[in-house]
């Protein structure tokens, strides 16, 4: 997450050795993927977003396309604002974090703007809209990006 600029991690590495943890994850994503396809209520966007951290986590810069891909796809980051993943902030800051790594500025910001919009509370929705407004500046206007960032910025919070 971009914070003051900054980007905050989470502490990846004071939380472990995320490293070793990128190929049990891979195993048990593979294992409940194949439940899945016999049931689908089986859930496994837990076990993405925990892999997807693991591999932005290990600041290993080769391992970041495919972070960025598997929350992305997770998340539904490529997805209009009210069709994303609306209730994991961790992936979303994850997202951030990892675009940030990248140079990606522009996406870094929206997935930070989504991660405070879908908390849902007042102080988080105005939080968002700074980020979208950031980020919107860094889009092309009308692209993706930046329809995204002026949904969360047009947003009206309920009185």
């Amino acid at each position: 997450m971009i914070e003051g600029g900054a980007v905050v991690d989470g502490g990846g590495e004071r939380a472990g050795r995320p490293a070793e943890a990128i190929e049990p994850l891979r195993r048990a994503a593979a294992l409940l993927e194949k439940l899945k396809r016999a049931n689908p209520l089986v859930s496994l966007s837990q076990t993405q977003i925990m892999l997807g951290r693991a591999l932005v986590s290990s600041n290993d810069p080769r391992r970041l396309e495919e972070a960025i891909a598997i929350l992305t796809n997770v998340l539904g980051a490529d997805k209009p604002l009210w069709q994303g993943e609306d209730d994991d902030w961790l992936g979303w800051w994850q997202l951030a974090v990892a675009f940030q790594k990248k140079g990606n500025e522009a996406e870094a910001l929206l997935a930070t703007a989504r991660k405070h919009f879908y908390s849902g509370n007042a102080k988080d929705i105005r939080e968002a809209q700074i980020y979208a407004k950031r980020a919107q500046t860094k889009f092309a206007r009308g692209s993706r990006g930046w329809l995204i960032a002026e949904d969360i910025i047009t947003y009206k919070l309920p009185t």
